[in-house]
């Protein structure tokens, strides 16, 4: 009977105690030698680049015919005169200068779309992390996570932005 609560009690923790950790997935087994033991699965990694600021600095134009999930927040952009794009009432640019300051398409409520001028950078905790702010406001509108870069292609994921902007 004592065996069965054990394996009862065992199988209850195994299934609440799978749950996030900051390091991973925690994970429990019975080891005849040492008894209940936590594992740690660690979570995969995006891996980060550094941005290189040649490649970012150019006008990039939203290919969205590329992407699978046009609903995902991973956004593939080419380079300005790479490609014939096909009519849209809106196609998001993003243009980086090398001196910092930067412009993006501005979905304006009455189709009045337009570049505004923002100011962009990278911080050293995160070099795959590019912010952009808008220069009148100073308020942050955008942190995209570069997951690749090319002279062609510039493929990112837009991240949150914090809740005290």
């Amino acid at each position: 009977m004592l065996y069965v609560q054990f394996v009862v009690l065992l199988t209850i923790i195994s299934l609440t105690s799978c749950c996030d950790s900051d390091q991973g997935t925690v994970s429990h087994h019975l080891d005849p030698e040492n008894g209940l033991v936590e594992d740690i699965i660690p979570q995969p990694q995006v891996p980060t680049i550094k941005v290189d600021m040649e490649l970012l600095c150019q006008h990039w134009v939203h290919s969205r015919e590329e992407q699978e999930d046009p609903n995902s927040k991973t956004q593939i952009f080419r380079r300005n005169g790479s490609r014939e794009f096909r009519a849209s009432w809106f196609r998001m640019r993003f243009v980086f200068q090398p001196d910092a300051t930067c412009s993006w398409m501005y979905l304006h409520p009455a189709d009045n779309h337009s570049l505004k001028p923002g100011i962009w950078s990278t911080e050293p905790t995160e070099p795959d992390v590019v912010y952009i702010v808008d220069a009148d406001s100073k308020q942050l509108l955008y942190r995209l996570r570069v997951l690749e870069l090319s002279n062609d292609v510039l493929r990112v994921t837009n991240l949150p932005l914090p809740e005290d902007r």
